[in-house]
This record gives C-alpha cells, structure tokens and sequence, in this order.
C-alpha cells in the first residue's frame, strides 16, 4: 500500500509534467502566430503606402488631365474664333473681289 501511495504522486507529476510540455508547445504555437501577425501587419502597412502613392499618382495624373483638357476647351474656342475671322475675312474679299470686277467691266465698257 505503501508503494501505491508513492505512485499516485508519480503519476500526477507525470500527468502535470505532460500538460506544463502541452502547454509550453502551445504558447510556442502562439508566439509563433504572434510573429506571424506582426508580418502581416508590416506587409498590410507596405501595401496601404503603396497604395497611397497610387491614389497621389493618380490625382496627378488626373490633375494634368484636367489641365489637357481646359487647354483643349480653351484652343477650340480659339479655332472657332479664326474660323469665324476666315469666314468674315473671306466675305470681305469675296466683296472686294466683285467691286474690283465690277470697276474693271466698267473701264472696258467706256
């Protein structure tokens, strides 16, 4: 009986032996995901300033987008007012054109 009563003590040595190893892999384990966090948050935080480059890139790119296109609005309006200046400037000739004709056919005719 004796030899039993040495045993059990033993065995729960043993058995609280086993779960402090379980226990130690597992916060291992846990270390383990602990450093594996922390790189994904480093790789999360690399990949938000990349992305935060791209989103200025693109505002300034969108930026002289916008600047193309005011200077578009701004050389059509300019085209419209040459156009407008050819079409009176070719009136006036076409007008100055027949007066010429006109005064020629008169010397002719006299």
């Amino acid at each position: 009986m004796a030899e039993l009563a040495i045993n059990k003590p033993r065995e729960l040595l043993k058995g609280i032996i086993s779960q402090m190893q379980d226990f130690r892999e597992q916060v291992g384990n846990v270390e383990d995901l602990k450093g594996e966090i922390k790189k994904a948050q480093g790789e999360a935080e690399t990949w938000k300033h990349n992305l935060s480059m791209i989103k200025h890139e693109f505002a300034e790119v969108e930026g002289g987008i916008k600047k193309f296109q005011q200077q578009g609005v701004e050389l059509n309006r300019q085209l419209d007012a040459l156009n407008a200046e050819i079409r009176t400037k070719t009136g006036e000739r076409d007008h100055l054109v027949r007066e010429i004709q006109d005064i020629r056919s008169r010397i002719s005719a006299w």
